[in-house]
């Protein structure tokens, strides 16, 4: 599920896709289409030029970013035998991915900074997971580990709610401050717990 590596053709095919890329090609064919209709101007090379080099860069940026988040890290969730344990790392690389297509949508760079330390957490979560499964045969379950897993696992969700409303104007724009704080605390939480 989350944790499945994407081919350069997923990549570009999402780099191509995205608003941004789907607007400037949009816009290059009317600028190759218009002088059909007015006749050729001297302006239409120039701007085709201009629609095909920032094609070009979204397509390249996107590549380069979606380049990044395969350094995330991978875990496959059905090595856990805890049907619980395995739905909730589920559930979390899920949440980190769409907290990632959210934070690459908005092509906000102190965003994208506030939110970089989200594989530490998340290698954190998998950690604690890790150890509960574990001790999942055993009787001797720790409550502390169970309990923080738990309240990470909300504390992501919040997040990825926040960035949502952030991305509709909704929210106060305070909070970003306090993400990368957040999200490096609940790394470390967990980094205690799981032994990570």
């Amino acid at each position: 599920m989350g944790g499945k590596k994407r081919t350069f053709g997923d990549r570009l095919s999402h780099a191509v896709f995205r608003w941004e890329s789907a607007v400037t090609i949009a816009l290059f064919i009317l600028a190759f289409l218009l002088p059909l209709f007015l006749g050729w101007q001297w302006w239409h090379g120039a701007v085709l030029v201009i629609l095909a080099l920032a094609e070009a860069l979204i397509v390249v940026s996107s590549l380069g970013d979606r380049g990044a988040k395969e350094s995330a890290p991978a875990f496959d969730a059905r090595t856990l035998r805890d049907p619980r344990l395995r739905q909730q790392v589920e559930k979390a690389l899920e949440i980190r991915q769409r907290i990632e297509d959210v934070v690459q949508g908005s092509g906000d760079r102190a965003l994208r900074d506030a939110t970089a330390g989200l594989n530490e957490w998340i290698k954190g979560i998998v950690a604690v997971a890790q150890r509960l499964d574990e001790h999942a045969s055993g009787a001797g379950r720790p409550n502390r580990a169970e309990s923080e897993l738990e309240n990470t696992l909300a504390a992501l969700g919040r997040v990825y709610i926040q960035l949502q409303l952030a991305q509709a104007g909704v929210s106060a724009a305070d909070w970003r401050q306090h993400l990368p704080g957040d999200i490096a605390g609940q790394a470390s939480a967990l980094r205690t717990i799981g032994g990570a």
